[in-house]
Protein backbone atom coordinates (compact mmCIF):
# COMPACT_ATOMS: atom_id res chain seq x y z
CA UNK A 1 0.00 0.00 0.00
CA UNK A 2 1.67 3.13 -1.03
CA UNK A 3 1.69 6.60 0.43
CA UNK A 4 -0.58 8.01 -2.33
CA UNK A 5 -3.40 5.37 -2.18
CA UNK A 6 -3.44 6.10 1.60
CA UNK A 7 -3.80 9.79 1.20
CA UNK A 8 -6.21 9.00 -1.42
CA UNK A 9 -8.56 7.16 1.00
CA UNK A 10 -8.11 10.30 3.92
CA UNK A 11 -9.02 12.56 1.04
CA UNK A 12 -12.40 10.18 0.18
CA UNK A 13 -12.70 10.10 3.86
CA UNK A 14 -12.61 13.30 4.57
CA UNK A 15 -14.78 14.91 1.74
CA UNK A 16 -17.65 12.29 3.28
CA UNK A 17 -17.21 13.13 7.23
CA UNK A 18 -17.52 16.72 6.12
CA UNK A 19 -21.35 16.30 5.04
CA UNK A 20 -21.93 13.87 7.91
CA UNK A 21 -20.77 15.95 10.74
CA UNK A 22 -23.23 19.15 9.10
CA UNK A 23 -26.06 16.49 8.07
CA UNK A 24 -26.13 14.49 10.91
CA UNK A 25 -27.53 17.40 13.41
CA UNK A 26 -30.16 18.38 11.17
CA UNK A 27 -31.69 14.59 11.49
CA UNK A 28 -31.08 15.07 14.93
CA UNK A 29 -33.69 17.43 15.38
CA UNK A 30 -35.73 14.86 13.31
CA UNK A 31 -36.58 17.32 9.65
CA UNK A 32 -36.49 14.02 8.37
CA UNK A 33 -37.54 10.70 10.40
CA UNK A 34 -40.57 8.83 9.44
CA UNK A 35 -42.68 7.60 12.08
CA UNK A 36 -44.13 6.85 10.14
CA UNK A 37 -44.52 10.10 7.86
CA UNK A 38 -41.66 12.78 8.03
CA UNK A 39 -42.20 14.59 11.55
CA UNK A 40 -43.51 18.13 11.05
CA UNK A 41 -41.26 21.81 12.27
CA UNK A 42 -44.17 24.12 11.53
CA UNK A 43 -43.75 27.06 10.08
CA UNK A 44 -39.81 26.92 8.17
CA UNK A 45 -38.25 29.98 7.17
CA UNK A 46 -37.68 30.50 3.58
CA UNK A 47 -33.94 29.29 3.94
CA UNK A 48 -34.53 26.44 6.15
CA UNK A 49 -37.47 25.25 3.28
CA UNK A 50 -34.54 25.18 0.68
CA UNK A 51 -31.83 23.83 2.99
CA UNK A 52 -34.20 21.19 4.10
CA UNK A 53 -35.08 19.91 0.67
CA UNK A 54 -31.36 20.53 -0.77
CA UNK A 55 -30.38 18.16 2.49
CA UNK A 56 -33.27 15.62 1.71
CA UNK A 57 -32.82 15.66 -2.01
CA UNK A 58 -28.89 15.81 -2.75
CA UNK A 59 -26.93 14.56 0.85
CA UNK A 60 -29.21 12.18 2.73
CA UNK A 61 -28.74 9.58 0.10
CA UNK A 62 -25.07 9.58 -0.42
CA UNK A 63 -24.76 9.82 3.62
CA UNK A 64 -26.12 6.44 3.91
CA UNK A 65 -24.00 4.47 2.29
CA UNK A 66 -21.01 6.15 1.46
CA UNK A 67 -19.48 5.65 4.77
CA UNK A 68 -20.27 2.01 4.25
CA UNK A 69 -18.33 1.55 1.40
CA UNK A 70 -15.49 3.07 2.49
CA UNK A 71 -15.68 0.72 5.64
CA UNK A 72 -15.35 -2.45 3.18
CA UNK A 73 -12.57 -1.01 1.07
CA UNK A 74 -10.69 -0.33 4.56
CA UNK A 75 -11.70 -3.86 6.07
CA UNK A 76 -10.25 -5.35 2.89
CA UNK A 77 -6.96 -2.93 2.97
CA UNK A 78 -6.14 -3.51 6.33
CA UNK A 79 -6.46 -7.35 6.31
CA UNK A 80 -4.67 -7.37 3.65
CA UNK A 81 -1.56 -5.82 5.68
CA UNK A 82 -1.00 -8.96 7.33
CA UNK A 83 -3.34 -8.36 10.35
CA UNK A 84 -4.70 -11.47 12.02
CA UNK A 85 -8.53 -12.59 12.51
CA UNK A 86 -7.38 -12.03 16.10
CA UNK A 87 -6.54 -8.40 15.21
CA UNK A 88 -10.03 -7.59 13.05
CA UNK A 89 -12.05 -8.89 15.85
CA UNK A 90 -10.24 -6.49 18.60
CA UNK A 91 -10.74 -3.92 15.89
CA UNK A 92 -14.54 -4.47 15.50
CA UNK A 93 -15.41 -5.01 19.09
CA UNK A 94 -13.26 -1.41 19.77
CA UNK A 95 -15.80 0.07 16.93
CA UNK A 96 -18.57 -1.65 18.54
CA UNK A 97 -18.02 -0.47 21.73
CA UNK A 98 -17.45 2.95 20.44
CA UNK A 99 -21.04 2.92 18.67
CA UNK A 100 -23.08 1.34 21.60
CA UNK A 101 -21.80 4.61 23.97
CA UNK A 102 -22.28 6.89 20.99
CA UNK A 103 -26.07 5.55 20.49
CA UNK A 104 -26.91 5.88 24.19
CA UNK A 105 -25.22 8.98 24.95
CA UNK A 106 -25.17 11.01 21.95
CA UNK A 107 -27.63 9.76 18.86
CA UNK A 108 -29.98 7.15 18.43
CA UNK A 109 -28.86 6.35 14.62
CA UNK A 110 -25.21 5.31 15.28
CA UNK A 111 -24.00 3.67 12.63
CA UNK A 112 -20.72 2.30 14.09
CA UNK A 113 -22.14 -0.81 16.07
CA UNK A 114 -24.19 -2.52 13.15
CA UNK A 115 -21.41 -2.05 10.63
CA UNK A 116 -19.21 -3.57 13.42
CA UNK A 117 -21.51 -6.47 13.26
CA UNK A 118 -22.23 -6.51 10.02
CA UNK A 119 -18.46 -6.38 8.96
CA UNK A 120 -17.59 -9.95 9.96
CA UNK A 121 -19.10 -11.43 6.90
CA UNK A 122 -15.88 -9.70 5.39
CA UNK A 123 -13.96 -12.66 7.05
CA UNK A 124 -15.14 -14.77 4.31
CA UNK A 125 -14.31 -12.39 1.36
CA UNK A 126 -10.79 -12.06 2.31
CA UNK A 127 -9.35 -14.86 0.03
CA UNK A 128 -11.87 -15.31 -2.28
CA UNK A 129 -11.10 -14.20 -5.91
CA UNK A 130 -12.58 -10.44 -7.44
CA UNK A 131 -14.96 -12.62 -9.97
CA UNK A 132 -16.31 -14.31 -7.02
CA UNK A 133 -16.69 -11.01 -5.01
CA UNK A 134 -18.45 -9.73 -8.32
CA UNK A 135 -20.72 -12.52 -8.93
CA UNK A 136 -22.19 -12.28 -5.23
CA UNK A 137 -22.51 -8.54 -5.00
CA UNK A 138 -24.73 -8.52 -8.53
CA UNK A 139 -26.82 -11.44 -6.71
CA UNK A 140 -27.66 -9.20 -3.71
CA UNK A 141 -27.99 -5.90 -6.46
CA UNK A 142 -31.04 -7.86 -7.82
CA UNK A 143 -32.30 -9.15 -4.96
CA UNK A 144 -32.43 -5.75 -3.28
CA UNK A 145 -34.10 -3.93 -6.68
CA UNK A 146 -36.40 -6.55 -6.76
CA UNK A 147 -37.24 -6.32 -3.71
CA UNK A 148 -37.74 -2.77 -4.11
CA UNK A 149 -40.38 -3.22 -6.71
CA UNK A 150 -42.17 -5.99 -4.88
CA UNK A 151 -42.56 -3.38 -1.66
CA UNK A 152 -43.93 -0.34 -3.38
CA UNK A 153 -46.26 -2.03 -5.83
CA UNK A 154 -47.36 -4.91 -4.62
CA UNK A 155 -46.82 -5.57 -0.96
CA UNK A 156 -50.14 -3.88 -0.15
CA UNK A 157 -50.12 -3.51 3.54
CA UNK A 158 -51.06 -0.45 5.62
CA UNK A 159 -48.89 0.14 8.70
CA UNK A 160 -50.12 2.18 11.60
CA UNK A 161 -47.32 2.54 14.02
CA UNK A 162 -47.60 2.08 17.62
CA UNK A 163 -45.45 5.77 18.25
CA UNK A 164 -46.79 8.28 18.18
CA UNK A 165 -45.98 11.46 16.47
CA UNK A 166 -45.59 13.72 19.10
CA UNK A 167 -43.40 10.90 20.78
CA UNK A 168 -40.00 12.52 19.49
CA UNK A 169 -40.34 15.41 21.32
CA UNK A 170 -39.40 13.68 24.48
CA UNK A 171 -35.64 14.56 22.49
CA UNK A 172 -35.99 17.96 23.62
CA UNK A 173 -37.47 17.55 27.24
CA UNK A 174 -36.11 14.61 29.12
CA UNK A 175 -33.71 14.84 31.99
CA UNK A 176 -30.04 13.23 30.86
CA UNK A 177 -30.55 9.87 32.07
CA UNK A 178 -33.86 9.42 31.05
CA UNK A 179 -32.57 10.32 27.73
CA UNK A 180 -30.21 7.98 27.53
CA UNK A 181 -32.61 4.70 28.71
CA UNK A 182 -35.15 6.44 25.96
CA UNK A 183 -32.57 6.99 23.01
CA UNK A 184 -31.08 3.31 23.51
CA UNK A 185 -34.27 1.76 23.24
CA UNK A 186 -34.57 3.72 20.05
CA UNK A 187 -31.49 2.17 18.92
CA UNK A 188 -32.63 -0.93 19.85
CA UNK A 189 -35.80 -0.93 17.74
CA UNK A 190 -34.39 0.80 14.60
CA UNK A 191 -31.32 -1.74 14.25
CA UNK A 192 -32.90 -4.91 15.78
CA UNK A 193 -36.34 -5.00 17.12
CA UNK A 194 -38.48 -4.46 13.88
CA UNK A 195 -36.36 -7.03 12.25
CA UNK A 196 -37.48 -9.12 13.94
CA UNK A 197 -41.35 -8.30 14.78
CA UNK A 198 -43.72 -8.62 12.49
CA UNK A 199 -46.14 -6.69 13.83
CA UNK A 200 -45.64 -4.67 9.93
CA UNK A 201 -44.20 -6.98 7.88
CA UNK A 202 -43.06 -4.49 5.53
CA UNK A 203 -41.11 -3.15 8.24
CA UNK A 204 -39.18 -5.82 9.19
CA UNK A 205 -38.82 -6.54 5.83
CA UNK A 206 -37.03 -2.93 5.33
CA UNK A 207 -35.12 -3.75 8.17
CA UNK A 208 -33.66 -7.20 6.82
CA UNK A 209 -33.04 -5.39 3.50
CA UNK A 210 -31.23 -2.37 5.55
CA UNK A 211 -28.86 -4.98 6.78
CA UNK A 212 -28.50 -6.52 3.28
CA UNK A 213 -27.55 -2.87 1.94
CA UNK A 214 -24.94 -2.09 4.45
CA UNK A 215 -23.28 -5.51 3.57
CA UNK A 216 -23.62 -5.36 -0.42
CA UNK A 217 -22.06 -1.99 -0.33
CA UNK A 218 -19.22 -3.66 1.93
CA UNK A 219 -18.86 -6.12 -1.02
CA UNK A 220 -18.61 -3.44 -3.12
CA UNK A 221 -15.39 -2.22 -1.17
CA UNK A 222 -13.88 -4.98 -1.45
CA UNK A 223 -13.90 -5.04 -4.80
CA UNK A 224 -12.33 -2.08 -5.11
CA UNK A 225 -10.08 -2.90 -2.77
CA UNK A 226 -9.21 -6.24 -4.93
CA UNK A 227 -9.46 -4.52 -8.57
CA UNK A 228 -7.49 -1.46 -7.59
CA UNK A 229 -10.09 0.60 -8.86
CA UNK A 230 -9.42 3.57 -7.74
CA UNK A 231 -5.37 3.83 -8.90
CA UNK A 232 -7.72 2.76 -12.86
CA UNK A 233 -10.12 5.75 -12.12
CA UNK A 234 -6.75 7.78 -12.51
CA UNK A 235 -6.10 7.65 -15.52
CA UNK A 236 -9.45 6.72 -17.45
CA UNK A 237 -11.79 9.49 -15.85
CA UNK A 238 -13.19 11.82 -17.71
CA UNK A 239 -15.65 15.02 -17.14
CA UNK A 240 -17.81 13.86 -19.87
CA UNK A 241 -18.79 10.94 -18.01
CA UNK A 242 -19.15 13.26 -14.66
CA UNK A 243 -21.41 15.28 -16.94
CA UNK A 244 -23.94 12.10 -18.44
CA UNK A 245 -24.15 10.81 -14.37
CA UNK A 246 -24.86 14.85 -13.41
CA UNK A 247 -27.59 14.74 -15.90
CA UNK A 248 -28.44 10.84 -15.04
CA UNK A 249 -28.73 12.16 -11.25
CA UNK A 250 -30.56 15.31 -11.25
CA UNK A 251 -33.31 13.85 -13.24
CA UNK A 252 -33.77 10.94 -11.14
CA UNK A 253 -34.20 13.54 -7.62
CA UNK A 254 -36.51 15.31 -9.91
CA UNK A 255 -38.45 12.20 -10.60
CA UNK A 256 -38.28 11.65 -6.70
CA UNK A 257 -39.91 15.25 -6.50
CA UNK A 258 -42.49 14.34 -8.56
CA UNK A 259 -43.44 10.86 -7.79
CA UNK A 260 -43.31 9.73 -4.05
CA UNK A 261 -43.38 5.98 -5.35
CA UNK A 262 -40.21 6.25 -7.86
CA UNK A 263 -38.35 7.20 -4.59
CA UNK A 264 -39.13 4.02 -2.69
CA UNK A 265 -39.18 1.57 -6.51
CA UNK A 266 -35.53 2.73 -7.38
CA UNK A 267 -34.29 3.08 -3.89
CA UNK A 268 -31.41 0.44 -4.15
CA UNK A 269 -31.04 1.43 -7.79
CA UNK A 270 -29.93 4.96 -7.00
CA UNK A 271 -27.89 3.91 -4.29
CA UNK A 272 -25.46 1.96 -6.31
CA UNK A 273 -25.80 4.44 -8.91
CA UNK A 274 -25.20 7.19 -6.02
CA UNK A 275 -21.96 5.44 -5.26
CA UNK A 276 -20.38 5.44 -8.54
CA UNK A 277 -20.95 9.02 -9.38
CA UNK A 278 -19.70 10.29 -5.96
CA UNK A 279 -16.63 8.48 -6.57
CA UNK A 280 -15.78 9.82 -10.18
CA UNK A 281 -16.55 13.50 -8.61
CA UNK A 282 -14.10 12.82 -5.34
CA UNK A 283 -11.77 11.62 -8.16
CA UNK A 284 -11.60 14.41 -9.92
CA UNK A 285 -11.26 16.67 -7.61
CA UNK A 286 -8.49 14.77 -6.00
CA UNK A 287 -6.62 14.37 -9.20
CA UNK A 288 -7.37 17.59 -11.35
CA UNK A 289 -9.27 20.22 -8.99
CA UNK A 290 -7.83 20.18 -5.69
CA UNK A 291 -4.88 23.01 -4.57
CA UNK A 292 -2.25 21.53 -2.41
CA UNK A 293 -3.61 23.39 0.64
CA UNK A 294 -6.82 22.40 0.43
CA UNK A 295 -6.12 18.80 -0.06
CA UNK A 296 -3.89 18.43 2.85
CA UNK A 297 -7.21 20.02 4.63
CA UNK A 298 -9.26 17.74 3.63
CA UNK A 299 -6.63 14.71 4.26
CA UNK A 300 -6.26 15.73 7.88
CA UNK A 301 -10.32 15.62 8.95
CA UNK A 302 -9.88 11.93 6.72
CA UNK A 303 -6.93 11.24 9.09
CA UNK A 304 -9.96 12.17 12.21
CA UNK A 305 -13.25 10.79 11.23
CA UNK A 306 -13.80 9.30 14.40
CA UNK A 307 -13.56 12.66 16.78
CA UNK A 308 -15.40 14.51 13.98
CA UNK A 309 -17.78 12.08 13.47
CA UNK A 310 -18.80 11.44 17.19
CA UNK A 311 -17.77 15.60 17.73
CA UNK A 312 -20.50 16.68 15.50
CA UNK A 313 -23.29 14.64 17.15
CA UNK A 314 -22.01 15.24 20.87
CA UNK A 315 -22.72 19.16 19.70
CA UNK A 316 -26.02 17.68 18.06
CA UNK A 317 -26.87 17.15 21.64
CA UNK A 318 -26.33 19.57 23.47
CA UNK A 319 -27.43 21.89 21.36
CA UNK A 320 -30.74 19.89 21.49
CA UNK A 321 -31.25 18.13 24.34
CA UNK A 322 -33.18 19.52 27.86
CA UNK A 323 -30.22 19.19 29.47
CA UNK A 324 -28.16 21.63 26.74
CA UNK A 325 -30.09 24.28 24.92
CA UNK A 326 -33.40 22.45 24.55
CA UNK A 327 -33.44 23.66 21.11
CA UNK A 328 -34.75 20.19 19.80
CA UNK A 329 -37.43 21.67 16.93
CA UNK A 330 -37.26 25.10 17.52
CA UNK A 331 -33.72 25.54 15.19
CA UNK A 332 -34.09 24.83 11.30
CA UNK A 333 -31.66 22.83 9.35
CA UNK A 334 -29.79 26.04 8.15
CA UNK A 335 -28.29 26.82 11.40
CA UNK A 336 -28.06 23.56 11.76
CA UNK A 337 -26.21 22.29 8.82
CA UNK A 338 -24.09 25.92 9.69
CA UNK A 339 -23.20 24.75 13.02
CA UNK A 340 -21.47 21.30 12.02
CA UNK A 341 -19.93 22.85 9.53
CA UNK A 342 -18.19 25.14 11.46
CA UNK A 343 -17.53 21.83 14.01
CA UNK A 344 -16.27 20.30 11.15
CA UNK A 345 -13.37 23.36 10.25
CA UNK A 346 -12.97 23.60 13.98
CA UNK A 347 -11.22 20.13 14.46
CA UNK A 348 -9.87 19.61 11.27
CA UNK A 349 -7.69 22.89 12.08
CA UNK A 350 -6.78 20.94 15.10
CA UNK A 351 -5.70 18.33 13.49
CA UNK A 352 -3.08 20.53 11.47
CA UNK A 353 -1.70 21.71 15.15
CA UNK A 354 -1.66 18.43 16.60
CA UNK A 355 -2.11 15.79 13.99
CA UNK A 356 -4.73 13.20 15.90
CA UNK A 357 -7.35 14.34 17.45
CA UNK A 358 -8.39 12.47 21.27
CA UNK A 359 -10.22 9.69 19.96
CA UNK A 360 -8.36 8.79 16.88
CA UNK A 361 -5.65 8.84 19.50
CA UNK A 362 -7.54 6.15 21.69
CA UNK A 363 -8.83 4.11 18.94
CA UNK A 364 -4.86 3.45 17.60
CA UNK A 365 -3.88 2.96 21.78
CA UNK A 366 -6.62 0.35 21.55
CA UNK A 367 -6.13 -1.39 17.69
CA UNK A 368 -2.45 -1.55 18.04
CA UNK A 369 -1.12 -1.73 21.06
CA UNK A 370 1.21 -4.42 20.86
CA UNK A 371 0.31 -8.01 22.52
Amino acid sequence: MNKQRWEYLDFFKGFYIFFVCAGNITQMNGTFWMVPDYIPMGDLSWIDSISAKLLHYFFVPELNVMFTMIYGHNIYLWMSRGFSVGDFFKRTITLMSFGLIHAAFFYWGDILFIHGVISVGLLFLIKTTSRFDIKLFIILCLYLISSDIYLTFFHKETFVSSISVNEHLKYGSLPFWDLVVYRFKDFYAFNFYRMFNWESSKYTLITFNAMITFFTVMVFGVILGKCRLFEKLEKNSSYKSIFVMTIFFLFGQYLIYLYPSFKGSSYHFRIFFNIFFVILIINEVYYRLTPNWIKRFVILSGKNTLTIYIGGNILGAWLLSAYGLGLYQKIGPFVLFLSGAILYFLLTFLSMRFGFLPLEILWRGIVYAKK
